[in-house]
């Protein structure tokens, strides 16, 4: 029957750490091969089998030079801004690495060299670059519309981690030649803040492209007693127009479909006409709901 392994020292235990830290702790390397540990990275260890977002970023930090802050997006997905469709694929940790720190290579963790330190947030334990960095950051990734929910993300309707302005301010003051600059000087105008999610601010984006005007978004719809009656996606107040982006979870869940009724049918009694989209729209077919809402707002203004 094998042995069960020897007990670590309780400053080892519930945290990543470096195999440095373990023998200084008089913790051999017989012992830190056994199963009971993972080893996320070259020469970390961790006692943390399922190891979330956070603990997998700690595991990395270990393994990098004091002072490198977590980016790009990783920073994003600790932010909780959903990314675009080809960026969730990418599950490696990103950080910048201090200035004049050397050559780093660890499978599963991007590194990026700059000439000067960059601020850090404290997201918990964690050194992370500010939100609006962590948006220019991703312009180095992405452009066009992606930029732009990447954005939006950051500005939500529900905890938003920063402002419209923190954001603006933070972009004019980049130097001229700053990589992705101009993608960013496209997107802001373009950025809204209080969207809930980027199926939303594609509609959006896909309405304005097509030359119509920009809907109000998440704006609340009062009755004559000033009671709220709902709160829809996006709306045309003059044209007494709504639109509302329908996820599968408005379809499997009873509860909510139910709500959606009720609402779009107290919109309705105000003399709302409420267009609904779904995704398969916006991904492979935007005419659609652009030419439903052109012909609405003609026929309604």
């Amino acid at each position: 029957m094998a042995r069960r392994p020897a007990a670590l020292p309780d400053a080892l235990v519930g945290r990543p750490f470096t195999r440095r830290d373990a023998r200084e702790l008089g913790v051999g390397d017989d012992r830190l091969r056994r199963r009971d540990l993972i080893a996320p990275f070259t020469g970390v260890r961790d006692t943390t089998q399922d190891a979330d977002l956070g603990q997998h970023c700690l595991a990395a930090l270990c393994a990098l030079p004091p002072g490198s802050v977590l980016s790009h997006t990783t920073a994003l997905r600790l932010y909780g801004v959903p990314l675009p469709w080809h960026l969730e694929r990418d599950t490696s940790v990103h950080v910048h690495l201090p200035p004049g720190a050397g050559r780093v290579r660890h499978r599963g963790i991007t590194v990026h060299h700059r000439a000067e330190p960059l601020p850090a947030d404290r997201l918990g334990p964690l050194p992370v670059v500010p939100p609006s960095q962590a948006w220019c950051d991703a312009a180095t990734l992405v452009g066009g519309d992606d930029l732009v929910v990447v954005g939006d993300g950051l500005l939500r309707r529900k905890s938003p981690p920063t402002s419209l302005d923190a954001m603006a301010d933070h972009v004019r003051r980049l130097p001229p030649r700053t990589r992705g600059r101009r993608r960013l000087l496209q997107a802001l105008p373009l950025l809204r803040a209080r969207t809930d999610s980027p199926m939303e601010t594609r509609t959006r984006l896909a309405l304005v492209q097509a030359g119509l005007p920009c809907p109000l978004v998440n704006e609340l719809v009062r009755d004559a007693r000033g009671d709220v009656v709902a709160m829809p996606d996006l709306l045309y107040s003059h044209a007494r127009l709504a639109i509302e982006y329908d996820g599968d979870v408005h379809r499997t869940d009873p509860t909510l479909w139910r709500r959606d009724v009720e609402r779009r049918e107290m919109l309705q009694d105000l003399g709302y006409l409420v267009l609904v989209v779904t995704a398969d729209v916006i991904r492979f077919d935007p005419d659609i709901i652009v030419r439903r809402v052109r012909n609405a707002l003609r026929t309604r203004t």
